[in-house]
């Protein structure tokens, strides 16, 4: 047909497995997605946002608290302690993206 890719919207798991089957390139679950999206926003009143990237992987933007502020991202080990990556830091306006070891955590910035 000359589509490059195919992309589905899977109603439940059984549906997804047939989509798979006959060849979609990429299963997506919308009603899903966005329940865990609220999950995790109901379990943490600091997260303003939830994407899973893959079964593995995910990203969360949170606002951050008294007990990370005046920290450097190097003084939290973040990375070490908890698998975690910092991308991205939003003070306002600005975005830092990929913020350097040195970089201070200022509270309430996301």
């Amino acid at each position: 047909m000359g589509i490059p890719r195919v992309w589905a919207k899977a109603h439940n798991d059984y549906h997804a497995k047939v989509l798979n089957k006959i060849g979609v390139d990429r299963v997506i679950h919308p009603e899903r997605d966005m329940a865990k999206r609220i999950a995790h926003h109901i379990v943490s009143e600091k997260m303003i946002d939830y994407i899973e990237l893959s079964e593995d992987y995910s990203m969360v933007e949170i606002v951050a608290s008294d007990k990370i502020h005046n920290k450097s991202l190097l003084d939290l080990n973040i990375r070490a302690k908890y698998g975690c990556n910092i991308v991205g830091i939003q003070r306002g306006k600005e975005i830092i993206v990929s913020p350097p070891a040195e970089e201070v955590i200022i509270k309430g910035t996301s």
